[in-house]
């Protein structure tokens, strides 16, 4: 009697891994062309998968070029002119304000108040009628003054500016406090920085340097 089991066996596998797709890396071990295809994409016919996933590789590369700083746009704006618009280069000047001037995170209402500053903290005062155990701020523009004066630093300390309105900064610091450029006049532009916990701003950010002692 033939025996031809053993003839069988081999005609089937040869049959298996013809119909197969090769995987790269891994020699001749080769894959069913329906596992290389991308969900809800026919595979084609030599084993890769369809336009789907050519799709989404297109779209990680463009997500890849955004992130090293391509050409990506966010309502207009560049994302490279967006990150260079919020460089921050300092305190910026405060507005102006002729009816106030600043105290602490508040105001005083000018002329009827003043601001006094202490370290322990800044408070607002009658004007010219209380004593304060600091410094008094009592204006912080040429706009708080009338008309002809400027106000003028004339001390300046670890609790923050004293100023008083004058005709000209001649005396005390010779600072000039200011809140826009058209008060400093040849000495600006009025520039503002950091004192004893506050944003001042003087003409041509004089006493910045040295700051508040």
């Amino acid at each position: 009697m033939r025996r031809s089991v053993s003839l069988l066996v081999p005609f089937v596998g040869a049959t298996t891994v013809a119909s197969c797709a090769t995987i790269a890396g891994l020699g001749d071990y080769r894959l069913a062309p329906q596992d290389g295809a991308v969900e809800g994409e026919p595979a084609t016919s030599d084993g890769s998968a369809g336009d789907g996933a050519a799709t989404d590789t297109d779209d990680a590369a463009s997500a890849v070029d955004v992130a090293v700083g391509g050409d990506a746009t966010e309502d207009g704006i560049s994302i490279e002119d967006a990150a260079d618009a919020h460089v921050d280069d300092g305190p910026v000047v405060p507005p102006t304000d002729k009816d106030h001037v600043a105290c602490g995170s508040g105001s005083c209402s000018v002329p009827f108040e003043e601001c006094c500053q202490m370290q322990s903290g800044d408070v607002c005062q009658t004007a010219n009628g209380s004593v304060c155990n600091g410094v008094i701020a009592r204006c912080d523009e040429a706009a708080n003054c009338q008309l002809g004066q400027v106000c003028c630093v004339t001390k300046v300390t670890a609790s923050g500016l004293e100023t008083e309105c004058e005709s000209s900064c001649q005396g005390g610091d010779g600072l000039q406090s200011c809140r826009t450029d058209g008060e400093c006049g040849g000495t600006g532009p009025c520039t503002a920085w950091s004192c004893a916990g506050s944003v001042v701003a003087t003409c041509g950010g004089q006493g910045s340097a040295i700051g508040c002692h």
